[in-house]
């Protein structure tokens, strides 16, 4: 008697994850033929890719034992999968004459990743006029286990959430060079002096599985210029005489971060010829354009500059040029 009929296809495969290398794949076991009988075998393959009645051969064999009688549920753990990684499952079933059954339905299952541990130490290092310098203990790949493949930091004039993460104005990617509790350090630059910036960093694994948001630490880059070394709230000329523009670097008060603050400018008798609105930022540099409120040019000679930084002032002498 030779046997034609082909085992029934298989429709309810199931994939689930086990862990995160480790996935659960069940199934209902069909019969030797059709429905009827007992199978001889399972054919279960596994791909990163869909996987179809086209292409089904192309996936790797996972090994699985002799089927029970048809209309049971059957089950087979397959491990060595790589974290973070989609894997397709399909399968087969084999009767003891060869005959072999339509491909099953594909289930996908994703994998998990142990994500790398939160930075919990982010500190400044070091600080120069338009540059930062950053220092934390090394998280892991897994957790605090081994080393991650980067960290990401974001600088933003702007407070840093992990939801705007990948929006901040500045974000710096470098290669991990320490396992988890060594020294990482990354120096910043090209940052504009004078404004408060906020720093915060994220690691990612080699499966590209994300940490939580580091702990966020935030600096005043000094004005420079000519406030280079001057400490607190302070203003002056850039060039001592100048002509116009006049470059004034000016310096606030820390507590006065986010608050309107503005320089005046009063001729020799004390009378405010011009204002100059600085915005919210801690320090900078402002123009003078030498002219007064009214747009008309002011002669050359001694002024004054008051800075109004909340409750603080400072003032210094301008000398403009022809």
């Amino acid at each position: 008697v030779i046997d034609r009929i082909r085992p029934a296809r298989v429709g309810d495969l199931i994939a689930q994850a086990r862990g995160t290398t480790a996935a659960l794949v069940r199934w209902t076991v069909t019969g030797d033929d059709s429905l009827l009988g007992r199978a001889a075998q399972i054919e279960l393959r596994a791909a990163n890719y869909p996987l179809d009645a086209g292409n089904f051969v192309t996936g790797a064999l996972k090994p699985t034992a002799r089927p029970d009688s048809s209309g049971t549920v059957d089950s087979v753990l397959v491990s060595g999968l790589a974290e973070g990684q989609t894997y397709w499952f399909a399968l087969r079933v084999v009767d003891a004459a060869g005959n072999v059954s339509a491909v099953s339905n594909a289930d996908t299952v994703a994998m998990p990743g142990v994500a790398p541990a939160n930075v919990v130490d982010l500190r400044i290092a070091a600080l120069g006029d338009s540059s930062v310098t950053l220092a934390w203990t090394a998280v892991g790949d897994d957790g605090n286990v081994g080393r991650p493949s980067s960290y990401t930091v974001a600088a933003s004039l702007a407070p840093i959430t992990l939801a705007g993460f990948d929006a901040a104005s500045r974000l710096v990617t470098l290669a991990a060079t320490q396992d988890a509790g060594g020294a990482e350090q990354l120096r910043i630059d090209g940052l504009q002096r004078g404004q408060r910036w906020n720093f915060a960093l994220v690691a990612t694994d080699h499966t590209a599985t994300r940490s939580g948001l580091s702990n966020v630490v935030a600096a005043i880059l000094p004005v420079g210029g000519a406030l280079r070394g001057r400490i607190g709230v302070a203003l002056a000329q850039h060039t001592r005489p100048s002509g116009v523009p006049v470059v004034i670097d000016w310096q606030g008060a820390a507590e006065a971060v986010g608050t309107p603050q503005t320089i005046t400018i009063h001729d020799l008798s004390g009378r405010i010829v011009r204002r100059l609105a600085l915005g919210t930022a801690a320090g900078g540099s402002v123009n003078w354009d030498g002219r007064d409120g009214e747009s008309r040019l002011l002669p050359a000679g001694l002024y004054f500059a008051r800075l109004g930084s909340g409750v603080f002032h400072a003032e210094t002498r301008l000398v403009l040029v022809p």
